[in-house]
């Protein structure tokens, strides 16, 4: 597997807008984008690449034998913490998808600056309660759960918040 960021180097980044817009079209055709994007936020493809272009979220593509098979993207990063996010494509679902995310997860931790310090101690989740197959899967990925806070999502199908699963893994664990 091979995860790279969507970045820009030289002012050219590294996937162009239409290969990003086909993640999210992926993650419709998965039945994926609405669960992932539960809170409404993201309803189209150009809010999708707008996110991920100037939302303060920085992507990563999954890939094995250079095809997509997931995405990651951390926001809130801090100076040793980020929140993380997974939506793996059907592809690889029921085959090695924990292994990915395992990978994944691992890599995230172990990014390092140009200095050799790592960029995140803790990296944090914050998944739907209601979302129990999401819940299921952070924990065979390695996140450890803390609890539930009432109310701190935002379900837009059914227009009221609801409960979130707050979870964490360090490299430690």
């Amino acid at each position: 597997m091979i995860i790279i960021p969507y970045i820009e180097l030289d002012g050219i980044r590294t996937f162009d807008d239409t290969y990003i817009r086909g993640l999210y079209r992926q993650m419709v055709e998965d039945g994926t984008a609405d669960t992932v994007f539960m809170d409404g936020c993201i309803t189209d493809e150009e809010g999708f690449l707008n996110m991920f272009k100037y939302g303060g979220n920085n992507l990563f593509v999954l890939t094995e034998d250079k095809r997509p098979v997931g995405i990651t993207w951390l926001n809130g990063c801090k100076k040793n913490t980020a929140t993380a996010h997974f939506c793996m494509f059907k592809c690889i679902w029921g085959k090695n998808s924990v292994d990915v995310g395992k990978q994944t997860i691992q890599w995230l931790l172990n990014l390092k600056d140009e200095t050799g310090r790592y960029y995140h101690d803790v990296i944090t989740g914050v998944t739907p309660a209601k979302n129990r197959f999401a819940v299921g899967y952070i924990q065979k990925i390695g996140m450890n759960i803390v609890g539930e806070i009432p109310g701190l999502t935002w379900i837009a199908a059914d227009g009221e918040s609801s409960p979130a699963v707050i979870s964490y893994i360090t490299r430690e664990t």
